[in-house]
């Protein structure tokens, strides 16, 4: 079974990643 909250939740961490990376330049 495919659980899109945890797909979301994915997602959500992998944009506030990015956006720490672009953060420290």
């Amino acid at each position: 079974l495919y659980d899109k909250r945890q797909d979301m939740a994915k997602k959500d961490a992998q944009r506030r990643i990015e956006r720490e990376m672009s953060g420290r330049y």
